[in-house]
C-alpha cells in the first residue's frame, strides 16, 4: 500500500482481500460531542506556538513543536477524526 493512494481505493482493497461487506455505520453521528476538525486542530497547533514563541522565532517553533512529542499526540487524535469512514468501513 503507498501513502499517497486515495483511501477509498486502500478501503476497498483491505475490505475485498477481508471478505467484509459494506455496513452503514455512522461513528461521528452517535458521539455525544462535536468531533473536532481540521481546522480545530490547527488552531490548537497555533496557539501552542504563539503563546510559547515570539514572532521572531516562530520558524523554529513550528519545527519544534512538529518534531516533539506534542505531535504525536495530537497526530493520533486527528487520525482518529480525519478517517472515521475508513474506521467505519473496516470494523
Amino acid at each position: 500500500m503507498f501513502h499517497c493512494e486515495p483511501i477509498e481505493k486502500t478501503a476497498d482493497e483491505f475490505m475485498e482481500e477481508a471478505s467484509m461487506t459494506d455496513g452503514s455505520f455512522d461513528n461521528v453521528r452517535e458521539c455525544r460531542y462535536t468531533v473536532p476538525g481540521y481546522w480545530d486542530i490547527g488552531e490548537v497547533y497555533e496557539r501552542l506556538i504563539e503563546d510559547i514563541y515570539e514572532d521572531e522565532n516562530v520558524i523554529d517553533g513550528i519545527w519544534e513543536i512538529y518534531h516533539s512529542w506534542i505531535d504525536s499526540l495530537e497526530s493520533d487524535a486527528a487520525r482518529i477524526i480525519s478517517t472515521p469512514i475508513l474506521t467505519v468501513r473496516i470494523m
